[in-house]
């Protein structure tokens, strides 16, 4: 998958490289930007809940399981607004 996104990035970068420097230079802002306020904050968020989901499914505690999901959807939810707005 991380293949394909870097895949993507080069490609699209290469045909706007292309156009000109002008939008090379938008695209690369525009891509910082997003990775920064957007793709940055969601994965951090997404990584805090992982070892909590692990250590309540190794016990096989299904309720915190539940809730640690819940809660952390919640906040991705929560912090997606703020992201999506800017």
């Amino acid at each position: 998958m991380n293949l394909t996104w870097f895949a993507k990035q080069a490609v699209t970068t290469a045909f706007l490289g292309c156009l000109g420097d002008l939008q090379l230079s938008a695209d690369t802002l525009g891509y910082n930007f997003a990775n920064v306020t957007g793709f940055a904050v969601l994965s951090g968020l997404c990584g805090a809940m992982e070892p909590i989901c692990g250590q309540a499914h190794g016990a096989s505690n299904v309720s915190l399981l539940h809730r640690t999901l819940l809660r952390a959807t919640l906040m991705l939810l929560a912090a997606s607004v703020p992201i999506a707005l800017l």
